[in-house]
């Protein structure tokens, strides 16, 4: 039986061999191998362009368009990369965000995801999403308030990630008060100047689902927090005109809820 299956493996070997023989000698299926190939090959040289691109000139306008389009201070100061998959991207393994001229955090790698229609133009990119990875956040009460502002840009179709973070949080002395495990922080930034927030996160080991939809148009914040492990949900209503704040607090806490009406004006809660 082996030596069978010997020969009949090699007769069906001999068989395909001649089988593309056959198709290669075949006019019209040669043309179109070859057209194909070409194809393939041009649309691969073209979205490889970036990777010939000047990389200080790239990082010159990568910080220039996340501070326009996200208000955001991005140091880059490692060797940039270009990758292809999943989709185009240069990557760099070392990034900082600076806030009110301090340095809030250090990523350890992070991606920033071109669009593709002007690679023919070169040396000029065009920046759509932003993910970092590993973030080491660094903060105290003086710049706590750049999750909210972020939140407050008006970026169409576009969004920036964090995954796999730690916040450290500071006292007046610098001493860390404690510090929490986020898994993930989504910024989503949609039509008629309306934002996303989603985050997943720890602190004290009790792990809290936070959804924040802020309508800037409209100067409207939704923000809901899940603590699941203790039943309780918070869903928070606020509208602020300069300074001024008034909101609505629902608390669920295993069925049972209550209402807290709230105004806050020249640093006076009601």
């Amino acid at each position: 039986k082996r030596i069978e299956s010997f020969f009949n493996f090699l007769d069906n070997s001999i068989f395909n061999k001649k089988r593309y023989s056959n198709f290669w000698k075949k006019s019209p299926d040669k043309k179109i191998f070859i057209v194909s190939a070409i194809i393939f090959f041009v649309i691969i040289t073209y979205f490889l362009l970036p990777s010939f691109y000047n990389k200080d000139e790239v990082k010159k306008q990568l910080k220039s368009q996340i501070l326009k389009k996200y208000n955001l201070e991005v140091n880059l100061d490692k060797n940039l990369k270009y990758g292809l998959f999943p989709m185009p991207h240069f990557f760099i393994k070392e990034a900082q965000i600076e806030y009110k001229s301090k340095r809030i955090s250090i990523s350890r790698s992070a991606k920033f995801f071109i669009s593709s229609k002007n690679n023919l133009i070169l040396n000029q990119i065009d920046l759509k999403n932003i993910v970092f990875f590993k973030t080491d956040f660094t903060i105290d009460k003086s710049n706590f308030n750049f999750f909210s502002n972020l939140s407050k840009v008006k970026a169409l179709d576009k969004n920036i990630k964090f995954i796999k973070n730690k916040l450290f949080y500071l006292d007046q002395n610098q001493d860390v008060v404690f510090f929490s495990d986020i898994n993930r922080i989504n910024y989503t930034f949609q039509e008629n100047s309306k934002s996303l927030l989603e985050s997943r996160l720890n602190i004290f080991n009790l792990p809290i689902k936070l959804k924040s939809k802020h309508n800037i148009a409209n100067k409207e914040v939704d923000t809901e927090i899940d603590f699941n492990t203790l039943r309780l949900i918070i869903k928070n209503n606020l509208k602020y005109n300069e300074d001024i704040y008034e909101g609505i607090i629902e608390l669920n806490y295993i069925n049972k809820n209550q209402t807290i009406s709230f105004n806050i004006k020249d640093n006076k809660i009601i």
